[in-house]
Protein backbone atom coordinates (compact mmCIF):
# COMPACT_ATOMS: atom_id res chain seq x y z
CA UNK A 1 0.00 0.00 0.00
CA UNK A 2 1.43 3.60 -1.09
CA UNK A 3 2.39 5.56 2.57
CA UNK A 4 -0.63 7.55 3.10
CA UNK A 5 -3.28 6.26 0.65
CA UNK A 6 -6.59 5.23 2.08
CA UNK A 7 -7.27 1.72 2.84
CA UNK A 8 -9.90 -0.28 1.08
CA UNK A 9 -12.01 -2.33 2.94
CA UNK A 10 -12.88 -5.49 2.83
CA UNK A 11 -15.87 -5.99 0.82
CA UNK A 12 -18.90 -8.93 0.61
CA UNK A 13 -21.12 -8.82 -2.54
CA UNK A 14 -24.17 -10.39 -1.82
CA UNK A 15 -26.70 -11.29 -5.45
CA UNK A 16 -30.09 -12.28 -4.22
CA UNK A 17 -31.26 -14.48 -7.20
CA UNK A 18 -35.02 -15.59 -7.96
CA UNK A 19 -35.78 -17.00 -11.44
CA UNK A 20 -34.00 -14.86 -13.37
CA UNK A 21 -31.28 -16.81 -14.88
CA UNK A 22 -31.16 -15.00 -18.26
CA UNK A 23 -30.28 -11.52 -15.81
CA UNK A 24 -27.55 -13.60 -13.91
CA UNK A 25 -24.75 -13.97 -15.94
CA UNK A 26 -24.76 -9.96 -16.74
CA UNK A 27 -25.13 -8.94 -13.65
CA UNK A 28 -21.95 -11.69 -11.86
CA UNK A 29 -19.87 -10.57 -14.92
CA UNK A 30 -20.55 -6.62 -14.00
CA UNK A 31 -19.53 -7.08 -10.56
CA UNK A 32 -16.48 -9.14 -11.45
CA UNK A 33 -15.54 -5.75 -13.62
CA UNK A 34 -15.52 -3.41 -10.78
CA UNK A 35 -12.35 -1.29 -10.46
CA UNK A 36 -12.74 -2.41 -7.25
CA UNK A 37 -12.69 -5.83 -7.18
CA UNK A 38 -15.28 -7.87 -3.95
CA UNK A 39 -13.42 -10.19 -1.86
CA UNK A 40 -16.41 -12.28 -2.33
CA UNK A 41 -19.28 -12.81 -4.41
CA UNK A 42 -22.10 -14.80 -2.60
CA UNK A 43 -25.06 -15.39 -4.31
CA UNK A 44 -28.31 -16.94 -2.80
CA UNK A 45 -30.78 -18.53 -4.63
CA UNK A 46 -34.00 -18.79 -3.47
CA UNK A 47 -35.18 -22.14 -5.08
CA UNK A 48 -37.50 -21.79 -8.58
CA UNK A 49 -37.64 -23.73 -11.29
CA UNK A 50 -35.01 -22.20 -12.71
CA UNK A 51 -32.47 -22.91 -9.36
CA UNK A 52 -30.58 -25.70 -12.05
CA UNK A 53 -30.47 -22.84 -14.19
CA UNK A 54 -28.85 -20.66 -12.10
CA UNK A 55 -26.21 -22.64 -10.96
CA UNK A 56 -24.90 -23.44 -14.24
CA UNK A 57 -24.65 -19.26 -14.92
CA UNK A 58 -22.54 -19.29 -11.34
CA UNK A 59 -20.54 -21.74 -12.16
CA UNK A 60 -19.99 -20.25 -15.58
CA UNK A 61 -18.35 -17.14 -13.65
CA UNK A 62 -15.09 -17.69 -11.87
CA UNK A 63 -15.01 -15.82 -8.10
CA UNK A 64 -18.46 -17.09 -7.14
CA UNK A 65 -20.36 -18.82 -4.42
CA UNK A 66 -23.60 -20.09 -4.98
CA UNK A 67 -25.73 -20.64 -1.38
CA UNK A 68 -29.35 -21.90 -1.34
CA UNK A 69 -32.38 -20.41 1.04
CA UNK A 70 -33.26 -24.23 0.74
CA UNK A 71 -37.10 -22.74 0.19
CA UNK A 72 -37.95 -19.65 -1.20
CA UNK A 73 -38.11 -17.08 1.87
CA UNK A 74 -38.72 -14.05 -0.42
CA UNK A 75 -36.62 -10.88 -1.27
CA UNK A 76 -36.69 -10.16 2.91
CA UNK A 77 -35.88 -13.66 3.74
CA UNK A 78 -33.51 -14.05 0.70
CA UNK A 79 -30.90 -10.83 1.91
CA UNK A 80 -30.49 -11.22 5.54
CA UNK A 81 -29.55 -15.00 4.73
CA UNK A 82 -26.90 -13.39 2.43
CA UNK A 83 -26.38 -10.86 5.37
CA UNK A 84 -25.50 -13.66 8.11
CA UNK A 85 -22.54 -15.14 5.50
CA UNK A 86 -21.18 -12.42 4.70
CA UNK A 87 -17.60 -12.19 5.79
CA UNK A 88 -16.30 -8.66 4.82
CA UNK A 89 -16.22 -5.66 6.61
CA UNK A 90 -18.78 -4.07 4.10
CA UNK A 91 -21.24 -5.50 2.50
CA UNK A 92 -23.16 -4.40 -1.30
CA UNK A 93 -26.79 -5.95 -1.10
CA UNK A 94 -27.61 -6.13 -4.84
CA UNK A 95 -30.36 -8.17 -7.10
CA UNK A 96 -29.72 -10.37 -10.18
CA UNK A 97 -31.23 -7.82 -12.23
CA UNK A 98 -29.07 -5.42 -11.93
CA UNK A 99 -25.95 -4.26 -13.90
CA UNK A 100 -23.23 -2.19 -12.09
CA UNK A 101 -21.18 0.34 -14.08
CA UNK A 102 -17.54 -0.35 -13.75
CA UNK A 103 -16.63 2.10 -11.03
CA UNK A 104 -20.23 1.96 -8.76
CA UNK A 105 -18.43 -0.19 -5.96
CA UNK A 106 -15.54 1.65 -5.28
CA UNK A 107 -17.53 4.92 -5.76
CA UNK A 108 -19.80 3.78 -3.33
CA UNK A 109 -17.00 2.41 -0.46
CA UNK A 110 -15.39 5.54 -0.93
CA UNK A 111 -18.86 7.64 -0.30
CA UNK A 112 -19.49 5.37 2.99
CA UNK A 113 -15.96 6.12 4.63
CA UNK A 114 -16.12 9.89 4.00
CA UNK A 115 -20.09 10.47 5.08
CA UNK A 116 -20.08 11.00 8.65
CA UNK A 117 -22.84 9.17 10.08
CA UNK A 118 -23.81 7.19 6.75
CA UNK A 119 -25.59 3.90 7.49
CA UNK A 120 -26.19 2.98 3.88
CA UNK A 121 -24.70 4.34 0.70
CA UNK A 122 -26.99 3.65 -2.60
CA UNK A 123 -26.31 4.79 -6.27
CA UNK A 124 -28.50 6.45 -8.87
CA UNK A 125 -30.81 2.99 -10.65
CA UNK A 126 -31.31 4.03 -13.90
CA UNK A 127 -33.75 1.64 -16.58
CA UNK A 128 -31.38 -0.33 -18.48
CA UNK A 129 -33.11 -0.35 -22.20
CA UNK A 130 -34.79 3.33 -22.04
CA UNK A 131 -31.06 4.58 -20.18
CA UNK A 132 -33.81 6.70 -17.96
CA UNK A 133 -33.63 7.21 -14.27
CA UNK A 134 -35.20 4.75 -12.38
CA UNK A 135 -34.88 5.57 -8.48
CA UNK A 136 -32.41 7.84 -6.89
CA UNK A 137 -33.94 7.62 -3.69
CA UNK A 138 -37.30 9.20 -2.34
CA UNK A 139 -39.07 10.68 0.36
CA UNK A 140 -41.85 9.26 2.44
CA UNK A 141 -45.04 10.79 4.16
CA UNK A 142 -46.76 7.99 6.57
CA UNK A 143 -49.91 10.44 7.07
CA UNK A 144 -53.62 9.54 6.56
CA UNK A 145 -52.70 8.57 3.51
CA UNK A 146 -49.44 7.13 2.34
CA UNK A 147 -47.51 8.87 -0.06
CA UNK A 148 -44.40 7.61 -2.02
CA UNK A 149 -41.65 9.81 -4.01
CA UNK A 150 -38.78 8.89 -6.04
CA UNK A 151 -36.17 11.93 -6.26
CA UNK A 152 -35.55 13.92 -9.36
CA UNK A 153 -32.14 12.80 -10.14
CA UNK A 154 -30.92 16.40 -10.91
CA UNK A 155 -31.77 17.70 -7.27
CA UNK A 156 -28.80 19.78 -5.96
CA UNK A 157 -27.19 18.69 -2.97
CA UNK A 158 -27.37 21.70 -0.29
CA UNK A 159 -23.69 22.41 -1.78
CA UNK A 160 -25.77 23.07 -4.97
CA UNK A 161 -23.50 20.46 -6.43
CA UNK A 162 -25.30 17.58 -8.74
CA UNK A 163 -22.65 15.04 -8.02
CA UNK A 164 -22.16 15.12 -4.47
CA UNK A 165 -23.83 12.73 -2.07
CA UNK A 166 -26.88 13.80 -0.47
CA UNK A 167 -29.07 12.56 2.20
CA UNK A 168 -32.28 11.19 1.34
CA UNK A 169 -35.13 9.13 3.23
CA UNK A 170 -35.06 5.88 1.94
CA UNK A 171 -32.92 3.99 -1.36
CA UNK A 172 -34.66 0.62 -2.33
CA UNK A 173 -33.18 -2.55 -1.33
CA UNK A 174 -32.34 -3.85 -4.81
CA UNK A 175 -28.83 -2.08 -4.14
CA UNK A 176 -27.13 -0.65 -1.26
CA UNK A 177 -24.01 -0.64 0.90
CA UNK A 178 -23.21 -0.57 4.30
CA UNK A 179 -21.10 -1.85 7.15
CA UNK A 180 -21.74 -5.62 7.55
CA UNK A 181 -21.76 -4.77 11.33
CA UNK A 182 -24.44 -2.46 11.73
CA UNK A 183 -26.79 -3.90 9.35
CA UNK A 184 -26.55 -7.37 11.17
CA UNK A 185 -27.06 -5.33 14.46
CA UNK A 186 -30.24 -3.23 13.92
CA UNK A 187 -31.73 -6.70 12.54
CA UNK A 188 -31.29 -6.63 8.73
CA UNK A 189 -34.80 -6.24 6.92
CA UNK A 190 -37.94 -8.04 8.03
CA UNK A 191 -38.17 -11.61 6.91
CA UNK A 192 -41.97 -11.12 8.21
CA UNK A 193 -42.51 -8.98 5.08
CA UNK A 194 -41.31 -10.80 2.42
CA UNK A 195 -40.71 -8.62 -0.19
CA UNK A 196 -42.42 -5.18 -0.66
CA UNK A 197 -41.60 -1.91 1.42
CA UNK A 198 -39.14 -3.96 3.80
CA UNK A 199 -36.28 -1.28 2.37
CA UNK A 200 -38.54 2.03 3.47
CA UNK A 201 -38.59 -0.15 6.74
CA UNK A 202 -35.25 -0.64 7.18
CA UNK A 203 -34.40 3.10 6.33
CA UNK A 204 -36.81 4.26 8.54
CA UNK A 205 -35.43 2.45 11.28
CA UNK A 206 -31.89 3.11 10.85
CA UNK A 207 -32.74 6.75 10.74
CA UNK A 208 -34.41 6.42 14.10
CA UNK A 209 -31.31 4.82 15.30
CA UNK A 210 -29.34 7.62 14.15
CA UNK A 211 -28.07 6.51 11.02
CA UNK A 212 -27.99 8.52 7.36
CA UNK A 213 -29.86 7.76 4.36
CA UNK A 214 -26.92 8.45 1.22
CA UNK A 215 -27.46 8.66 -2.26
CA UNK A 216 -24.48 8.82 -3.74
CA UNK A 217 -25.09 10.34 -7.49
CA UNK A 218 -21.25 9.09 -9.00
CA UNK A 219 -22.06 5.47 -8.28
CA UNK A 220 -25.01 4.17 -10.74
CA UNK A 221 -25.82 1.07 -12.10
CA UNK A 222 -28.74 -0.50 -14.65
CA UNK A 223 -31.99 -2.45 -13.63
CA UNK A 224 -33.77 -4.64 -16.43
CA UNK A 225 -37.03 -3.39 -16.68
CA UNK A 226 -39.15 -5.55 -14.85
CA UNK A 227 -42.52 -7.49 -15.64
CA UNK A 228 -45.34 -6.92 -13.34
CA UNK A 229 -47.40 -9.27 -11.12
CA UNK A 230 -50.65 -8.87 -9.90
CA UNK A 231 -50.82 -12.11 -8.09
CA UNK A 232 -52.49 -12.26 -4.82
CA UNK A 233 -49.75 -13.16 -2.54
CA UNK A 234 -47.86 -10.27 -3.92
CA UNK A 235 -51.01 -7.82 -3.07
CA UNK A 236 -51.40 -9.51 0.17
CA UNK A 237 -47.41 -8.47 1.15
CA UNK A 238 -47.69 -5.01 -0.33
CA UNK A 239 -50.89 -4.44 1.60
CA UNK A 240 -49.73 -6.31 5.02
CA UNK A 241 -46.44 -4.64 4.96
CA UNK A 242 -48.16 -1.12 4.30
CA UNK A 243 -50.28 -2.10 7.49
CA UNK A 244 -47.11 -2.97 9.84
CA UNK A 245 -45.29 -0.05 8.36
CA UNK A 246 -47.35 2.43 9.74
CA UNK A 247 -47.89 0.54 13.46
CA UNK A 248 -44.04 0.33 13.50
CA UNK A 249 -43.14 4.53 12.07
CA UNK A 250 -46.31 6.22 11.38
CA UNK A 251 -47.55 9.03 14.09
CA UNK A 252 -49.98 7.33 16.63
CA UNK A 253 -52.96 10.69 15.90
CA UNK A 254 -52.46 9.41 12.20
CA UNK A 255 -53.42 5.57 12.92
CA UNK A 256 -57.43 5.65 13.19
CA UNK A 257 -57.87 7.86 9.74
CA UNK A 258 -55.57 4.89 8.09
CA UNK A 259 -57.38 2.04 9.42
CA UNK A 260 -60.18 3.74 8.42
CA UNK A 261 -59.23 4.85 5.00
CA UNK A 262 -57.49 1.33 4.08
CA UNK A 263 -59.33 -1.10 5.85
CA UNK A 264 -63.07 -0.35 5.87
CA UNK A 265 -63.30 2.23 3.07
CA UNK A 266 -61.01 0.52 0.92
CA UNK A 267 -62.29 -3.00 1.74
CA UNK A 268 -66.22 -0.79 0.35
CA UNK A 269 -64.28 0.63 -2.57
CA UNK A 270 -63.37 -2.30 -4.43
CA UNK A 271 -59.88 -0.81 -5.45
CA UNK A 272 -58.10 -4.08 -3.82
CA UNK A 273 -59.25 -7.75 -3.03
CA UNK A 274 -61.79 -7.22 -0.78
CA UNK A 275 -60.42 -10.89 0.61
CA UNK A 276 -56.55 -9.50 0.12
CA UNK A 277 -57.97 -6.49 2.76
CA UNK A 278 -59.15 -8.70 5.43
CA UNK A 279 -56.52 -11.13 5.57
CA UNK A 280 -53.98 -8.23 5.24
CA UNK A 281 -56.08 -6.92 8.77
CA UNK A 282 -56.45 -9.92 10.63
CA UNK A 283 -52.29 -10.61 9.67
CA UNK A 284 -51.90 -6.89 11.72
CA UNK A 285 -54.51 -7.84 14.65
CA UNK A 286 -52.48 -10.80 15.73
CA UNK A 287 -48.50 -9.71 14.87
CA UNK A 288 -49.83 -5.88 15.88
CA UNK A 289 -49.38 -6.17 19.96
CA UNK A 290 -45.53 -7.71 18.88
CA UNK A 291 -44.89 -4.65 16.30
CA UNK A 292 -45.98 -1.81 18.43
CA UNK A 293 -43.85 -3.57 21.71
CA UNK A 294 -41.29 -3.43 19.32
CA UNK A 295 -41.43 0.56 18.69
CA UNK A 296 -42.13 0.99 22.92
CA UNK A 297 -39.06 -0.49 23.41
CA UNK A 298 -40.71 -3.12 24.78
CA UNK A 299 -39.32 -5.58 22.46
CA UNK A 300 -35.88 -5.97 21.50
CA UNK A 301 -35.29 -6.51 17.85
CA UNK A 302 -32.79 -9.84 17.38
CA UNK A 303 -29.57 -8.97 15.60
CA UNK A 304 -28.79 -11.20 12.64
CA UNK A 305 -26.29 -13.56 13.78
CA UNK A 306 -23.26 -14.33 11.61
CA UNK A 307 -22.80 -18.13 10.18
CA UNK A 308 -19.97 -20.24 10.26
CA UNK A 309 -19.27 -21.13 6.83
CA UNK A 310 -15.86 -21.53 4.48
CA UNK A 311 -15.31 -20.59 1.28
CA UNK A 312 -12.82 -21.73 -1.31
CA UNK A 313 -9.91 -20.27 -1.77
CA UNK A 314 -10.36 -19.76 -5.37
CA UNK A 315 -13.80 -18.35 -4.91
CA UNK A 316 -11.80 -15.50 -2.73
CA UNK A 317 -10.72 -12.42 -4.61
CA UNK A 318 -9.27 -8.95 -4.58
CA UNK A 319 -8.11 -8.53 -0.86
CA UNK A 320 -7.32 -11.32 1.02
CA UNK A 321 -6.89 -13.72 -1.99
Amino acid sequence: MTPGAARKPAVSVVVLSYDRPRRLRSALESIRAQSLPPTEILVIDNPSQSSDQIRRECAAVSGVNLLSTGRNVGFAGGMNFGLSLAGCELVLLTEDDLVLEPHCLETLVSALQECPGAGVVAPIIYNFARRTVRCAGGDVSLGGVFKYTLRDWDAPSPSGDLTQPREVQFVPGAILLARTAVLRDVGGFRDEFFMYNEDIELCLRLRRSGYRIVLVPRASCFHFEPTQSAAPAIEFHKYKNLIALYLLHAPWRVLPEFALRYGILTALAGDVDRRVVIRAWLWAVWNGPRLVAERLGWRQRAAIQPQRRALPSAMMMGEGA
